[in-house]
C-alpha cells in the first residue's frame, strides 16, 4: 500500500510539472513593466503552437503583434512599440515561477535600456 501511495504521489508531481510547462501560458495575461523607474501595464494574449509563441500585446490604444518561443518554463517574446515618435522593439525573457505567474527581464532596442516584468493571468 505504501508503494502504491508513493507511486501515485510521484505521478501527480510529474503531471503538475508537465502542465506548468505547457498549457498555462496560453491565454490572456496582465503584464506589469518597470523600465528605468517608469511603471506601466499591458495585456498580452498568447497562443502557443509547439514551441512558437504568437498573439498580441495591448498597451493604451495600440495593439502590437507578438512573436516568440517557449522552451520548458522559459518564454521569450518580442513586439514593436513607439516612444515619443521613435520606433522600438521590446524583448522579454521570463520564467514560469508558478502556474499563475511568470516574471523576468526586458530590453528596449535601440535605446539599450532594460527593466523587469511580472505577469499574471487576466481575470
Amino acid at each position: 500500500m505504501k508503494h502504491l501511495f508513493v507511486s501515485l504521489l510521484l505521478l501527480s508531481a510529474a503531471t503538475f510539472a508537465f502542465a506548468a510547462d505547457d498549457a498555462t501560458l496560453q491565454g490572456k495575461w496582465n503584464v506589469h513593466l518597470s523600465v528605468m523607474g517608469n511603471e506601466s501595464d499591458q495585456q498580452c494574449s498568447f497562443t502557443v503552437k509547439g514551441s512558437e509563441v504568437g498573439g498580441e500585446c495591448i498597451q493604451g490604444q495600440r495593439t502590437w503583434p507578438v512573436t516568440g518561443k517557449v522552451e520548458g518554463k522559459t518564454i521569450t517574446w518580442q513586439h514593436n512599440g513607439e516612444y515619443n515618435g521613435d520606433s522600438l522593439t521590446i524583448t522579454y525573457t521570463g520564467k514560469l515561477v508558478a502556474a499563475d505567474k511568470f516574471s523576468g527581464t526586458l530590453t528596449v532596442a535601440p535605446f539599450g535600456v532594460g527593466g523587469d516584468f511580472t505577469a499574471a493571468p487576466a481575470k
